[in-house]
């Protein structure tokens, strides 16, 4: 089953599926780095092979599938910046001494109206007491914001951001975000533009010899653009000046280009492996 699912449904099933299975321990305990590495090795392969067996094989980087989408990736969650947001939402409801047992309980045992941010951390707490306490290096260090820190209510989102930090943006995430098509031609639209794909732009630039296509200068006269169509990345930079915005027009065109890659690619590998056109 797992291997007749899309790139895109593989990725739909890690986040609501994998992702769910220790989100609950993540937000209770600091998960060891062992454990988080092994989840993260059995997502990554099974998004590229749709295999549960761990490989290395892999198109992109996971840690930049774990970006966020303005730079150019997935956006799919890092277990251990998210693990560590968890447990910080812990340390801020100890800051904030809210009215809990367990916060009454470590209040009265071990901090005793000591300042949080430079107290020593107590030998004798427990193991989870001292990797809350810990977290302090993420807390007063200039990582989190004023407006995470001074909140009434802690935002698991707005923290993780943080962690996460800026990230340079790349100049074609508009194609991809927002874009009508259906995910899974979105997914190869990210590969193409990442260029993953075996592509015949490709072998032209190792100088191979290869027929011009002519099905996308089609397409774009269905669509009623007059033009002739150029080398990859001078049609990307010319789509993505035509698809600035939320116009009608521009919507079509993206999508589009994600359904022709994706019938190009389709199409292409069904006549190299399975000899069928």
């Amino acid at each position: 089953m797992a291997r007749g699912l899309s790139y895109a449904g593989r990725l739909q099933l890690i986040r609501a599926v994998l992702f769910g299975v220790q989100v609950y321990w993540a937000q209770l305990f600091l998960l060891p780095q062992k454990v988080i590495k092994l989840i993260e090795a059995a997502c990554r392969s099974y998004l590229w092979s749709g295999e549960a067996v761990i490989t290395k094989r892999a198109l992109i980087a996971w840690d930049k599938v774990c970006l966020p989408k303005g730079a150019g990736e997935l956006n799919v969650v890092k277990l251990k910046v998210w693990n560590q947001t968890a447990i910080c939402k812990l340390l801020w409801a100890l800051s904030q001494n809210k009215e809990k047992l367990w916060i009454t309980w470590i209040h009265t045992y071990y901090i005793k109206k000591l300042k949080i941010e430079d107290m020593e951390i107590p030998s004798q707490a427990s193991w989870m007491v001292r990797k809350i306490l810990n977290m302090r290096k993420y807390w007063f260090n200039g990582n989190m914001s004023n407006q995470v820190i001074q909140q009434d209510k802690f935002h698991i989102s707005t923290a993780y951001k943080n962690l996460v930090g800026d990230v340079p943006n790349v100049v074609w995430t508009n194609l991809v975000c927002n874009n009508l098509a259906e995910q899974k031609q979105v997914f190869i639209l990210w590969l193409a533009l990442h260029e993953k794909l075996r592509t015949k732009n490709r072998l032209i630039k190792w100088g191979m010899k290869v027929d011009e296509n002519k099905f996308w200068v089609k397409i774009l006269s269905w669509l009623k653009w007059k033009r002739d169509a150029k080398p990859w990345k001078e049609e990307c930079n010319w789509i993505i000046q035509q698809t600035r915005g939320r116009g009608a027009k521009g919507m079509i065109l993206k999508a589009g280009l994600a359904a022709v890659i994706h019938t190009l690619w389709i199409q292409r590998n069904s006549r190299v492996f399975q000899n069928k056109a």
